[in-house]
């Protein structure tokens, strides 16, 4: 990729030294998705700015209904500069929902109802600035989601907490388990990818289209598709040459063990057939 002289000069101050292993330690040992990034706050903040994902940041917290109004600059002061998500595995969840029903005078009526839904175990985490204070803003700003065991739970959509210098994020209760316990043992493939690139994207495509078929009716062919062929797709990013290009790349894995040009020939054929009965549906 070849960035502009404005583009390289705010992509040059993202750099700094790897420091994601002390993060690891939340992750399951295979996840469905890997995402980590090392770069510095001052830099990514202007990166982001220029990609108007400040106003992203307000526009979500508002989604949200968050009690208090949070700037991206402010939240990134406390920032250290690197970064991890997982999606571990997809978990049963039991939730509350609405839901109708006939009552005994035969009238349609809203109850809430006791559901077990699939969903995504997120767990991740930021390094934050040795003595910042951004415990005793959250005690301030957020105690009523705080709990006895130190976890703050926000509407059991989203639980977080700060531990050794570092801010966790999950959503699910199993989620928390491996919060409070620190317990996660990424596989040694992983851990070597992530600690040794600037940016790293690992994506388990089998078990996340596998997932998405289950929930989409129309597409749920195409998708078997694509989870019965394809593996992983890991990107990695090494930073910027001398002559100003972003040094990176994809693997991608199939699941068969022909030649990669007969496993891509193959699976867009495939991809093809499982698509085109839909198209109708789509336009």
């Amino acid at each position: 990729q070849y960035m502009n002289e404005k583009q390289l000069v705010l992509y040059k101050e993202l750099g700094k030294d790897n420091a994601i292993a002390p993060l690891l330690n939340i992750a399951g040992e295979d996840p469905v998705i890997a995402l980590s990034a090392s770069l510095k706050q001052e830099g990514l903040l202007d990166v982001m700015k220029t990609y108007n994902l400040d106003k992203t940041f307000s526009e979500m917290l508002v989604k949200f209904n968050s009690p208090i109004k949070i700037e991206l600059d402010f939240v990134l002061r406390f920032f250290d500069g690197d970064i991890v998500f997982f999606v571990n595995e997809f978990e049963n969840v039991k939730l509350q929902k609405m839901a109708q029903q006939l009552n005994t005078e035969g009238e349609q009526e809203q109850v809430l109802k006791a559901v077990t839904e699939k969903m995504p175990q997120i767990t991740a985490a930021l390094s934050l600035k040795k003595g910042n204070q951004l415990g005793v803003f959250l005690k301030m700003g957020a105690r009523k989601f705080l709990q006895e065991d130190g976890i703050y739970n926000y509407n059991d959509l989203v639980y977080f907490t700060i531990k050794d210098d570092n801010l966790y994020f999950t959503t699910t209760p199993k989620g928390v388990e491996v919060v409070k316990k620190l317990s996660g043992k990424l596989n040694p493939t992983l851990i070597e990818t992530v600690t040794k690139h600037r940016v790293t994207a690992s994506f388990d495509l089998k078990r996340s289209f596998a997932f998405i078929a289950e929930g989409t009716p129309i597409g749920k062919e195409a998708c078997g598709v694509i989870s019965n062929t394809l593996n992983t797709v890991v990107i990695t990013e090494q930073g910027v040459n001398p002559e100003g290009v972003v040094v990176g790349k994809t693997e991608i894995n199939f699941s068969a063990q022909d030649h990669a040009l007969i496993s891509t020939v193959k699976f867009m054929d495939e991809l093809f057939k499982s698509v085109n009965p839909i198209l109708p549906q789509l336009f």
